[in-house]
């Protein structure tokens, strides 16, 4: 396809190709992280030209040998809770309607890694800040190590959900310290799941 081109939506998407939109939604996202497609909220998908966004490029093919587990954590303490805080302050109706019903559909394990990083996208989306959704847009890819499949045990899933459920209340509330906080408690506690797994 030609740079310019927009894509069909992810419904539609989903439906010429006959796979799920779970599939369609990874797809799309690692050919962005690789600076393929540019995503941008009320414009949709188009397929990215030359000037691909160098920026991204870089943030989406660093090995991820290269990172470590506290590194990703670190990364994640530092951005994600005043990105909470923001978003418990600025979120519409409609941000609140829309992580609510994601977190209600949340029912099957093997699909609560997809659910986890559309809940952190929305909660970055409610900020209405573009450069915080596409910060959390290029750096999705390192948090996929402490998403892999090997790692959705019962248990972390669990301590995952009544994490996301914490932060959701908070912003609900439009506790912008109280989001902070949930945020900070629900990285902390996926994280040391995810060493007892390790």
């Amino acid at each position: 396809m030609p740079a310019g081109t927009k894509l069909p939506a992810e419904r539609e998407f989903a439906r010429l190709l006959g796979v799920s939109r779970a599939s369609v939604r990874d797809a799309l996202h690692e050919l962005a992280l690789k600076g393929f497609l540019d995503r941008r909220p009320g414009r949709g998908t188009v397929v990215a030209g030359e000037h691909r966004d160098r920026v991204g490029q870089f943030l989406g093919v660093v090995d991820p040998s290269q990172r470590t587990l506290e590194e990703i954590v670190d990364f994640r303490l530092a951005v994600e809770p005043p990105i909470a805080a923001r978003a418990a302050e600025r979120a519409l109706p409609l941000d609140i309607r829309q992580l609510d019903e994601l977190l209600r559909h949340d029912g099957a394990q093997a699909e609560h890694a997809s659910v986890d990083h559309q809940f952190h996208l929305l909660i970055a989306r409610a900020t209405y800040n573009p450069l915080l959704v596409r910060l959390m847009e290029m750096t999705a890819d390192w948090v996929v190590s402490l998403r892999a499949a090997s790692l959705q045990t019962t248990r972390r899933v669990e301590v995952s959900r009544g994490g996301h459920r914490s932060v959701f209340e908070a912003i609900r509330n439009h506790d912008d310290m109280g989001a902070t906080r949930a945020m900070t408690e629900h990285i902390k506690h996926v994280a040391q799941q995810t060493t007892k797994k390790s």
